[in-house]
């Protein structure tokens, strides 16, 4: 399942334009690349998604980050799967931290304001629910 660029910016907050800007200086790569224009546009997954809303967190925070952070945040998320988080949450593990070998490290403890990915997620999850795509 794929979320549009209007879809993501109402879950995370981000501004529409904000997205477009950053998937064409590629910092974002889409899991769906669409087309100049109208027509087909970017589709992102679901992990891509907690990735934006983790992202758009700390951007958001008192200890900000660099943009390229939220590139590889980014990618760090859309690299796994669902499954994958949801395991590491049952884990204890709902605390963004960083990346780590292309996968998001995530730690059961909140420190230093560290965004919940688990509740990204449910987000996420709870947007794909009530436009019935779940």
């Amino acid at each position: 399942m794929t979320l549009t660029i209007a879809e993501v910016c109402e879950v995370s907050g981000v501004k529409q334009q904000t997205l477009l800007n950053r998937i064409s200086s590629e910092l974002i790569e889409p899991t769906i690349r669409g087309g100049v224009g109208r027509g087909k546009g970017h589709e992102f997954s679901v992990t891509q998604v907690v990735g934006i809303c983790v992202a758009e967190e700390v951007l958001r925070s008192e200890h900000k980050c660099a943009l390229s952070f939220v590139g590889v945040t980014v990618e760090a998320f859309g690299n796994v799967t669902e499954s994958w988080l949801i395991r590491k949450f049952k884990e204890g593990d709902r605390f963004y931290l960083q990346p780590h070998y292309g996968k998001p490290l995530l730690s059961g403890d909140h420190r230093y304001g560290w965004p919940n990915a688990e509740k990204a997620l449910k987000t996420v999850l709870a947007h794909e629910e009530q436009k019935g795509k779940r």
